[in-house]
């Protein structure tokens, strides 16, 4: 049977990032990237969700601009249900490599990896995973192979990163142990494409997805047959990057 209620999306840039607040048709929440607002136009994470159940939290890139306000959801609310995320398990076992550190004497073959890449954004991700693996909360990793999640009736469809754009990072992480100065991908690639679908309406949610994941995401909208999206969350560093392409495309 279908909920009773409606879907509602909240929007809210914070001039370095955004938060998206998903409310499903009975009352809990998911939250798709949560970044405080530098002017306070933005209440409280905590107070956003206070009292509701947390269906998922979704990191949708590997950036702390989009994710700073995570850590405190999933170390201080008591009902998150899962951690969404697209940044894969090799990458998540060198973060949490980090409690090695504490012990200047304990062998890790990663120790020198990890100790050059606290020294950039990896910090705020060691944050997030310790806060995901210090209350257990279930990780699930997001990919366009994978079959539509359903929440409280509502169809999210995973639009993007494909697999081999993963697999890509992994490769790249795996050349980084053994030489530091290997370059890695733009971290926006791994941005999860998000279509959100309810009652015949569809919202299509894109992170900072470049032209490149895009050309995949489209083909797979088509192949799901999704209708035409109602709104269209353009990423905050601007569409120039991203959605010209397809643009031109449908200028035709």
């Amino acid at each position: 049977s279908r909920p009773s209620g409606m879907l509602k999306l909240d929007f809210y840039e914070s001039a370095d990032g955004e938060t998206i607040l998903l409310t499903f048709p009975n009352g809990g929440v998911g939250i798709v990237d949560a970044h405080p607002s530098q002017t306070s136009t933005r209440p409280d994470i905590l107070k956003l969700i206070e009292g509701r159940e947390v269906h998922f939290a979704c990191l949708t890139h590997p950036h702390r601009d989009h994710g700073a306000d995570l850590i405190t959801v999933l170390e201080r609310h008591p009902n998150v249900q899962a951690f969404w995320h697209t940044v894969s398990d090799v990458d998540v076992t060198v973060f949490l490599q980090q409690d090695a550190m504490s012990y200047p004497n304990y062998p890790s073959a990663c120790r020198e990896a990890v100790e050059r890449m606290k020294k950039g954004w990896a910090d705020f991700l060691i944050d997030l995973y310790s806060a995901v693996a210090e209350k257990n909360i279930p990780r699930h990793q997001l990919r366009n192979d994978l079959r539509p999640q359903i929440v409280d009736g509502v169809e999210i469809f995973v639009l993007g990163p494909d697999e081999g754009m993963a697999q890509r990072f992994v490769e790249a992480h795996n050349n980084r142990l053994k030489d530091f100065k290997a370059k890695l991908p733009d971290p926006n690639l791994l941005s999860a494409i998000l279509a959100v679908q309810y009652a015949g309406v569809v919202v299509l949610l894109g992170a900072d997805a470049l032209k490149e994941n895009w050309r995949s995401a489209t083909r797979l909208y088509f192949e799901f047959k999704l209708p035409k999206a109602l709104v269209l969350k353009v990423p905050h560093h601007g569409a120039s990057n991203a959605l010209q392409m397809q643009c031109k495309r449908h200028e035709h």
